[in-house]
């Protein structure tokens, strides 16, 4: 994949985590994407799984 293709694909999904969760910094969605290697569904499940942990 190019640099190119690879940037595009991390912008889009760093817009549907910030659509996905609005309230957490656009700066700590691309740490913890970068983290995961840019698995998006890991991502979404990590964060999933701190929603529910704060919301007790």
């Amino acid at each position: 994949m190019s640099t190119n293709e690879q940037q595009q694909q991390n912008t889009e999904q760093l817009t549907m985590l910030k659509e996905r969760f609005p309230h957490i910094n656009e700066n700590k969605l691309t740490r913890v994407l970068q983290r995961h290697d840019g698995d998006f569904d890991k991502v979404c499940a990590r964060l999933s799984q701190r929603e529910a942990r704060c919301n007790k």
